[in-house]
């Protein structure tokens, strides 16, 4: 498989294209490293973490997963996909009271 690490001189728009090509194609390594590296650039972008977060999730990683999805949901609290998300990696971690927490918080009732 691909490892190819993206170069510093992308703009951060193009790594995050870059990092969901490489997820379509099943590279979760490089996307991860792609949307790090977006995410280093753009701090403030809730969607690069949330990018990141998933494809974490997808590797097994859920320590890193739920960092960054936290991350998301701290910088746009109504991105209700993250808040999914983050809900689900909490469940897959054994966190089921906060898992259900975050559920509540995003589903209706």
């Amino acid at each position: 498989m691909n490892t190819w690490a993206p170069r510093r001189g992308l703009s951060v728009r193009t790594l995050a294209r870059l990092g969901d090509l490489q997820q379509q194609a099943g590279n979760y390594a490089a996307a991860i490293a792609t949307y790090q590296l977006a995410a280093e650039r753009a701090p403030r972008e809730p969607e690069l973490q949330l990018r990141a977060g998933i494809v974490l999730a997808w590797e097994g990683r859920r320590t890193e997963s739920l960092a960054a999805l936290r991350t998301a949901v701290a910088l746009n609290p109504d991105r209700r996909l993250a808040q999914l998300y983050l809900a689900r990696v909490l469940m897959w971690d054994g966190q089921f009271a906060e898992a259900v927490n975050e559920y509540r918080r995003v589903l209706p009732p």
